[in-house]
């Protein structure tokens, strides 16, 4: 059956019984439903790693994140152990991208863009060392185990998660593991209308430096919009994984960044977006340089006006990186003193 129904019931029978108890059925119940079960080993001694890890996931109270078979859960338990290298800093974190669990595949953009605006956000906390969005974007797809990952990443610890998006409700489930020790140090599961996607990222960053003991330098939340238009983000997130797959598909990403300025003007990310597609795209001799001197520079001095100074200045950078491509045809076009 899907997600291995036997096997979950089976895996929880003896976890539950010891650790779910009280005055009544009902109060077991309850429990069950809003307590997220512990770690085997901290019931059972001598239970290695990857049986522990294992033993959680096929716990999961949310049955999307479960094992789709028995097989897939036999093979996790085949897993070796990993032993991480001594040089892993205490504070360091790799976030995986996010799995997509939305009933539509084509929407892994919101779930790879819900990633990237974790690891943006916790890659400015001081003492934290985050691996790179291509560091961990790296290892996207492949069959290799989290201790394997945390390796060759050389971090301690694994930040890790699904999306499930459906109309205007998203679930995000999100585990920080320790990988030395295989235990989760903090889990969560957030199930909000889109609105409040932004909060669900301050909520995890906020659990991030809870469980790492790092220190703030400031109150002010770590996750930069400049939008609480959830449609507007939806669209910006999914202009940005189209431009990051250049090609013809950059052609997309421009109309998405555009549709979320038309939604929302004052929209920051949006402008430098579309300052960076139309720039790439008339590089690559996809629109005339005419668009390129039309659109490309307002739209970056339009991120630079609504108050994102560190993603206009990189447009304006970017644009001004391709000025020897560009400039030859400046003289010939109207208004581009710019150049």
């Amino acid at each position: 059956p899907p997600r291995s129904t036997p096997l979950y019931s089976s895996a929880a029978s003896d976890v539950y019984k010891r650790q779910f108890t009280g005055p009544s059925a009902q109060a077991v119940i309850a429990k069950r439903f809003v307590q997220t079960p512990a770690d085997v080993t901290a019931l059972r001694d001598g239970v290695p790693r990857t049986v522990s890890r294992a033993v959680s996931r096929a716990l999961s109270r949310s049955v999307v994140d479960r094992y789709e078979s028995a097989a897939a859960f036999a093979k996790s338990l085949g897993e070796v152990d990993v032993v991480l290298p001594a040089s892993a800093p205490e504070k360091s974190l790799a976030v995986l991208p996010f799995a997509n669990r939305s009933p539509d595949p084509d929407s892994a953009y919101f779930s790879d863009g819900i990633t990237e605006d974790l690891i943006n956000a916790l890659g400015q906390l001081p003492g934290l060392r985050v691996s790179s969005r291509s560091s961990s974007f790296a290892f996207q797809g492949q069959a290799l185990s989290m201790p394997e990952v945390a390796k060759k990443l050389n971090v301690a610890t694994v930040l890790e998660g699904s999306v499930r998006k459906a109309g205007n409700r998203v679930r995000i489930t999100a585990q920080l593991v320790d990988v030395a020790s295989d235990t989760h140090l903090w889990s969560e599961r957030y199930d909000r209308n889109l609105d409040d996607i932004f909060a669900v990222q301050d909520e995890i960053v906020s659990a991030i430096v809870e469980q790492l003991k790092v220190t703030l330098t400031s109150n002010a939340s770590l996750v930069k919009t400049s939008t609480v238009n959830a449609d507007a983000y939806n669209l910006y997130l999914k202009g940005r994984h189209l431009w990051l797959q250049r090609g013809q598909a950059m052609v997309g990403a421009r109309d998405a960044f555009q549709q979320a300025i038309d939604i929302a003007p004052d929209f920051a990310l949006a402008h430098a977006g579309l300052c960076d597609a139309v720039t790439t795209l008339g590089l690559w001799g996809f629109v005339p340089t005419a668009e390129v001197h039309a659109v490309a520079a307002p739209a970056a001095r339009q991120a630079l006006a609504t108050g994102r100074l560190d993603e206009g200045f990189t447009s304006l950078t970017r644009l001004f990186d391709e000025r020897g491509f560009l400039a030859w045809t400046a003289h010939r076009q109207p208004g581009c003193e710019w150049l």
